[in-house]
């Protein structure tokens, strides 16, 4: 599977792809908004084979994309599907802060809404994030997304229970434009 857009490629992560992933995924700005820390390479490994998928989503499960500029190659980011129920899914994402703030994590996101909503044909796909990732939420709220719900001390992240903000959009109200 590969999904394309006008600077980016998104398909499944292998095994080579695993110390970009650590170098980005252990930095500081980063897990303090996710429940998972690499603290090796091997952890990125073991990341990307539980996450790996062929052709298809499997439901239950985190579904990882690596994220690459078209241009190099370089892996700059990754994005999970999650599908949980029927037509349902909830999608994460995660941008290297060496690529943050240039438009391709609005590019990799939308490609994905596509790829569930007409490709795949999902009703609804939700979204969680830390109250303070200014940027998740941001990027969300530009894709359509609306808040639907605030979590009290929901997520346990790195050793500490934190909030956590829930997203959503239906369909219907996905823009492509």
């Amino acid at each position: 599977m590969q999904l394309e857009t006008k600077n980016l490629y998104l398909h499944p992560l292998d095994a080579g792809d695993a110390p970009a992933l650590f170098y980005y995924r252990s930095d500081r700005s980063v897990y303090r908004f996710h429940n998972w820390k690499p603290t090796t390479v091997n952890d990125a490994v073991r990341f990307i084979e539980k996450s790996a998928f062929g052709e298809t989503l499997r439901q239950g499960h985190w579904n990882q994309l690596g994220i690459f500029l078209k241009e190099s190659g370089e892996l700059i980011g990754d994005l999970g599907i999650h599908p949980f129920e029927e037509k349902q899914t909830e999608i994460g994402f995660t941008i290297s802060p060496l690529f943050q703030q240039k438009g391709y994590g609005v590019e990799a996101v939308k490609r994905v809404m596509q790829y569930l909503f007409r490709e795949n044909n999902f009703y609804r796909i939700i979204a969680r994030t830390h109250p303070e990732n200014q940027g998740s939420m941001s990027l969300l709220k530009k894709l359509g997304f609306r808040q639907e719900g605030h979590f009290t001390k929901s997520s346990y992240i790195d050793g500490v229970w934190q909030d956590d903000l829930l997203f959503a959009i239906l369909d219907s109200e996905f823009k492509e434009s």
